[in-house]
């Protein structure tokens, strides 16, 4: 049970650490540093947050605001057309995080 309690902790904080590095706005800078391997995890942690009903706490109209003079997606995602599979929610980003096709 206690081993259990420790592991439940730890995700939690590291789900933390990632909430706080996602929730700033993707930059140029930031999009031309990321690696393949970056936006996967990135990707794969916002979708455990999103399973878990952790998500990140997102102020959407100031990244409207920030994303107005250009975008930069980190990745480009290709899903099905369906309403109840937003990607940007299933995956936990922001307003120009991803680039939804």
């Amino acid at each position: 049970m206690v081993r259990k309690t420790l592991a439940a902790v730890a995700l939690l904080a590291g789900m933390a650490a990632s909430l706080l590095a996602q929730a700033q706005t993707q930059k140029n800078d930031s999009q031309a540093a990321m690696t393949p391997s970056q936006a996967l995890a990135i990707l794969k942690e916002g979708n455990q947050r999103f399973a878990s009903g952790i998500r990140a706490s997102r102020d959407f109209g100031a990244q409207v605001r920030a994303t107005a003079s250009g975008q930069y997606p980190f990745a480009a995602i290709v899903s099905c057309m369906d309403s109840r599979a937003p990607v940007e929610i299933l995956f936990d980003q922001g307003i120009g995080d991803v680039f939804s096709l």
